[in-house]
């Protein structure tokens, strides 16, 4: 089986795309590439090459929104849940605000073109932020809260994302915040498969067709 974790920018913005392709063995998430700079067409590739093998990819993007704008009803529970976790609640936004609402078309799009290609995937909306946040130790969390603008603290989740059964993550290199979500999407992607994630607002089909976890 293979996972894969997508953190996605807007459909102009490939640079700030970035994939995490594992294979999922037991509960280990063993990774065969991180890549960055992605088009819609280079994430597609990456799919192609598991056909005829199961898989699941977590998106870090909204798959859907609210008919009359606003919050969804899974906006509202998860920042409520993740604010106790120590998140802030500017983190999780509303599809349709003005700067959200080109990630949001793209990831629609994604999504259903996923889901032309294969039958068979799986796919949910994630929140990489906060499936770190829910896992960090109290002591930790500083790392969750400044990884986007700490190499520092970069550098310390890529050696705890081993603690989190993710190997074969490049060590001693610089990575982007964008490969960092992509590789927190798939353990969360990873948990919802095989064990339960950390917080999950299910599916409302048709108009909210995916979970909500992290």
């Amino acid at each position: 089986m293979f996972v894969i974790g997508i953190d996605l920018s807007g459909p102009s913005n490939h640079k700030d795309t970035a994939a995490a392709f594992f294979e999922l063995a037991g509960e280990e998430l063993k990774l065969l590439s991180l890549e960055s700079g992605l088009s819609d067409a280079g994430i597609l590739k990456l799919i192609e090459k598991t056909n005829g093998f199961p898989l699941t990819i977590g998106i870090d993007s909204p798959l859907s929104y609210n008919d009359g704008g606003g919050d969804r009803p899974s906006d509202r529970w998860f920042r409520r849940e993740m604010v106790k976790h120590g998140l802030k609640s500017s983190s999780i936004m509303p599809p349709t605000l003005t700067k959200m609402v080109y990630l949001t078309m793209r990831g629609i799009s994604l999504a259903a073109l996923f889901e032309r290609v294969r039958t068979d995937i799986r796919i949910a909306e994630v929140h990489p932020g906060a499936a770190m946040m829910t896992r960090l130790s109290e002591k930790e969390k500083e790392h969750g809260r400044l990884y986007k603008k700490s190499a520092e603290s970069r550098t310390y989740l890529l050696q705890w994302f081993e603690s989190q059964n993710i190997l074969g993550i490049p060590q001693g290199q610089s990575m982007t915040p964008h490969e960092i979500d992509a590789i927190a999407a798939a353990m969360a992607a990873r948990d919802w498969i095989v064990s339960y994630p950390k917080a999950l607002f299910p599916k409302q089909p048709p108009h909210h067709p995916y979970d909500f976890l992290c």
